[in-house]
């Protein structure tokens, strides 16, 4: 809402915890399945889909590296925020 997000797109999910794609039939698994892009915010949701691959889909990575294991994955040092785009063909 702070970056009037809500108005240029179609629709904004939410969700409390960690999301693991087609473990329900909620709104959020709906929207998952119907979009083509994903912004994954921290640590946990990036383990949650580091090396999965979704076709068709982008997913944009928001996190601080806390952790040697996802520094070392990531390339970079921890402590660090960073931006990630990857793209699933």
């Amino acid at each position: 809402i702070f970056f009037n997000i809500d108005r240029i797109v179609d629709e904004v999910v939410l969700v409390n915890k960690i999301f693991v794609p087609e473990s329900n039939d909620s709104p959020a698994n709906r929207a998952f399945n119907e979009c083509d892009l994903l912004i994954v915010k921290g640590t946990g949701n990036y383990d949650a889909f580091r090396g999965e691959k979704y076709r068709g889909k982008t997913a944009i990575f928001l996190l601080k590296i806390k952790c040697e294991p996802v520094a070392e994955d990531m390339g970079v040092e921890e402590g660090r925020f960073i931006v990630k785009v990857a793209q699933y063909d």
